[in-house]
């Protein structure tokens, strides 16, 4: 169980915690809506979870070690490799964004 939950807490503190939405960002946004913006939370919740749990199951399955291996299950070759300069440009343009803005 203990191993669960540490699973657990780090699959949430990389969604959430690495560029979702933060607490001031989740109510100052779903909270205007009042109970609309409640739905909001839940389907995002939901969405996330789904996605989660079937991504993490399918690298279990196929025993995917890295990035390259489990978009190349999703995707196929090609799109696999495509995703992955995708991720490593967006990581590195996040990487000289949080660089800049640190120097101030």
């Amino acid at each position: 169980m203990g191993r669960i939950l540490k699973l657990a807490f780090i699959y949430l503190s990389g969604v959430i915690g690495a560029g979702f939405i933060t607490g001031r960002e989740l109510y100052s946004y779903f909270g205007r809506f009042g109970v609309l913006g409640l739905a909001g939370v839940v389907l995002s919740f939901v969405l996330f979870l789904v996605t989660g749990l079937k991504i993490s199951r399918l690298a279990s399955e196929k025993d995917c070690r890295d990035l390259i291996s489990i978009s190349a299950e999703i995707m196929g070759e090609k799109g696999g490799k495509v995703v992955c300069v995708m991720i490593s440009a967006f990581l590195y343009c996040m990487y000289v964004v949080m660089t800049a803005g640190a120097s101030e």
